[in-house]
């Protein structure tokens, strides 16, 4: 497993989506370096409570940002992961024995996952990096967040690899893409619902309903790709552990009012174990 996981990593190195995405994160720090140099520089360093709300709320952005640029790469290298190899003949020396399938399942998975893993930890520490150095921006829950960050293109990997053992390349990377973007909106759609029963509740106007339905419409899309989740929690952690007043940053469309629970956490932890042992079960029974 081992070998295959090195050979994988070998392989993606090789790629032209790893070195795209690289060229794509450095043009998007740049910009995130000049919005907030910009800001640091034109507001006064007497308002130091919105200096670092602005600071939290780029942060947020800029965190969003990444994670679609680590989406799409995690989708780009691993949709084929298994389907290119079958299809190009390669899988037919690969999975030869002793090697079992499930062997080469899973150091694809750990070859590609450390890759990105490190990735995401590389673009984390940069963008927070970033915002603290321009701006007096700090939090406590800044080691929390960045595991919880780099363990997103676990999720999607677990489900873009299953999609691989029998679903072509480009009909994966499609279904990968359509899922993520449910997961997103829904995330969005969530925190919509519950701003709405929040207002409802304090100005005593109709409308609980709605949100209700919007709220639930938002869990259900976070339980077909807790990849959302994962990120809302991370920026709760990032500005709860900071000085910045919830108040400042309540109406960001990036954060979340209820930040995922344990359970959650737990579900994302199953969700990953049970898309690889899909993908193992239906990878030992495909042809080659």
């Amino acid at each position: 497993m081992i070998a295959i996981a090195r050979l994988t990593i070998r392989e993606l190195l090789n790629k032209r989506v790893l070195p795209a995405g690289l060229v794509l994160t450095v043009l998007f720090l740049g910009i995130l370096g000049l919005a907030l140099h910009y800001l640091g520089r034109d507001i006064p360093e007497t308002a130091e409570l919105v200096r670092m709300s602005l600071a939290g709320e780029l942060l947020t952005a800029g965190l969003f940002v990444s994670g679609v640029l680590i989406s799409i790469i995690t989708v780009f290298s691993s949709a084929g992961a298994i389907s290119s190899d079958i299809e190009n003949g390669t899988m037919l020396a690969t999975a030869a024995k002793p090697i079992s399938r499930t062997q080469v399942f899973l150091g694809k998975y750990a070859g590609l996952g450390l890759a990105l893993v490190a990735y995401s930890l590389l673009v984390f520490i940069a963008v927070n990096m970033m915002a603290g150095s321009i701006l007096p921006f700090h939090s406590d829950g800044f080691f929390g967040a960045m595991i919880l960050f780099a363990l997103q293109p676990l999720v999607l990997l677990a489900v873009s690899m299953w999609g691989s053992t029998f679903m072509s390349t480009r009909r994966n990377s499609v279904f990968m893409f359509m899922l993520y973007s449910i997961a997103v909106i829904g995330g969005m759609v969530e925190y919509v619902g519950v701003k709405m029963s929040s207002m409802a509740l304090t100005t005593g106007v109709s409308g609980t309903g709605a949100a209700s339905s919007l709220t639930m419409t938002g869990i259900l899309s976070s339980l077909l790709l807790p990849v959302d989740s994962l990120y809302r929690l991370v920026n709760y952690l990032l500005l709860q552990g900071s000085p910045v007043p919830a108040e400042l940053t309540k109406f960001t469309p990036f954060l979340t009012v209820t930040p995922p629970s344990v359970e959650m956490l737990i579900y994302t932890a199953g969700y990953v174990l049970l898309f690889i042992g899909l993908g193992i079960y239906n990878f030992s029974r495909r042809d080659l």
